[in-house]
Order: C-alpha cells, then structure tokens, then sequence
C-alpha cells in the first residue's frame, strides 16, 4: 500500500504543477493566478483527504447520492437452469462464502492511504501557494 500511495501522490502532485504552470503561463495574470490556483488545488486537496479518512473511518459522506445495489442470491440458493429430469434432491453445498464482494478492511485501508496522499498534496500545494514571486 506504501507504493501505491507513493505513485498517487507523485501522480496527483505532478498534475496538480503542471496545471499551475499551465495557468502562469497562458493567463494575464502571470504568478499571481497561478499562485491563486496552488492555494485553491491546495484547499481542493485537503477537503479530499478529510472525505476519505471520514471514509475511512465508516462514515462515507455521500453515500446517499449512489443508488442501492441490489441484494444478490447467495449461489447455493440460485435456481439452476436444469430441465425437470436432471433435478437433484440432495445438493451439496458449496464450501466457499459468496456475500457479494463486500468491500471490508481493504476499502477502509485503501481510504485512509488515499488520504494520507491528499493530505501531502494538499501541504505541498498550500506551500507553494505561499511563495513569494
């Protein structure tokens, strides 16, 4: 998880200069703008990083907004496509857990990497939003 916490904040990092040079060099304003846009890519980031340690935590903010999945049939319970002839009376039951892919621990780790990543982007770029150009 360290490496893949490392190339998103290298990634988002890289992303997020580049987009500040972008606005230096082809706005009006010069460093001043682009300087604006650190701050604001900055405040941007540190907003991420609280959603995802709040999702890391268990309180996923905007999870009114996804819609609902619908409950899956356990495999063991689904009907099988058989014609009446090849009905089994005693199936054996399959010794693996099939609860739909819950997420578990691993979604709370993922989400509290992805907000130490944001938490140094956003200190990266409200740092260079405080240089004096």
């Amino acid at each position: 998880m360290a490496l893949c916490t490392l190339k998103k904040t290298l990634l988002h990092l890289t992303i997020s200069v580049l987009l500040c040079l972008a606005v230096w060099l082809f706005s009006d304003g010069g460093a001043v703008y682009a300087l604006f846009m650190a701050g604001f890519l900055g405040a941007a980031y540190l907003l991420a990083a609280w959603l995802a340690y709040l999702k890391g935590r268990g309180r996923d903010v905007f999870a009114f907004l996804r819609r609902d999945k619908t409950p899956a049939v356990p495999y063991a319970y689904r009907r099988e496509k058989e014609s009446p002839s090849h009905l089994r009376f005693f199936r054996e039951r399959h010794a693996y857990d099939d609860d739909g892919g819950a997420d578990g621990a691993g979604g709370k780790i993922k989400a509290r990497c992805d907000a130490l990543s944001f938490l140094i982007c956003g200190t990266v770029m409200l740092a260079l939003s405080m240089l004096p150009l």
